[in-house]
């Protein structure tokens, strides 16, 4: 209430909980549904970012506190220069980074692995047009994860110059199928799986 003297306040009288995000889970879809319901929008959801010089493991601690799969990754002069997944550090590529160096399980370590090491480089993306992305439909967006053997998808919109481009949104196959309640399928999930069981094999070359 209002007075002469501004907005009128009392005291609690009580106890006194914080305010928290809602937590409201995303709500489920069809396929017919728009591909912009099961969307990550990137004005409306801060993106994860890292440095390109920070270690494997710690990038991976700080998507497992984000609740994410995938960060974005910047470097020193805070551009963005790629992206890695929780899929990637978990996977084959940091043995095989290792192996091209000669490593062995004496001279190098899985944390000795930064993240640009095996990051997906920015030129390597292929991404979606957010003009296309608004008259798609979640089943195309599950069409395209699995036709594309991928597990995230970025989409894009135009930039301030001709040759520039903002990353505005991202979808996930675990969002997707999560919201779908049925499990999207993808190539890139499977290859992990097998390049996590040949890096096991190969656990006496490197530890």
């Amino acid at each position: 209430m209002k007075n002469g003297n501004g907005i009128s306040h009392r005291t609690i009288g009580g106890t006194a909980l914080l305010a928290s995000p809602s937590g409201t889970a995303p709500r489920r879809v069809t396929p017919a549904d728009r591909a912009l319901d099961v969307m990550t929008d990137l004005r409306q959801r801060s993106p994860v970012t890292v440095r390109h010089d920070l270690a494997i493991d710690a990038a991976l601690a700080e998507m497992i506190r984000a609740g994410v799969r995938l960060v974005f990754v910047l470097d020193q002069a805070q551009r963005l220069v790629g992206l890695v997944s929780s899929y990637d550090i978990q996977g084959e590529k940091p043995l095989r980074f290792l192996q091209s160096l000669g490593c062995t399980h004496k001279t190098c370590r899985h944390d000795d692995v930064r993240v640009g090491d095996i990051m997906e480089p920015l030129g390597a993306w292929q991404v979606l047009a957010l003009a296309d992305v608004a008259h798609a439909t979640v089943g195309d967006i599950v069409a395209t994860l699995e036709s594309s053997g991928r597990t995230h998808l970025v989409v894009v919109e135009p930039g301030q110059g001709p040759a520039q481009v903002t990353v505005r949104g991202l979808f996930s196959a675990t969002q997707v199928s999560r919201q779908l309640g049925t499990r999207v399928e993808t190539l890139q999930t499977a290859v992990t799986f097998a390049e996590i069981e040949a890096a096991l094999s190969h656990s006496a070359v490197l530890a």
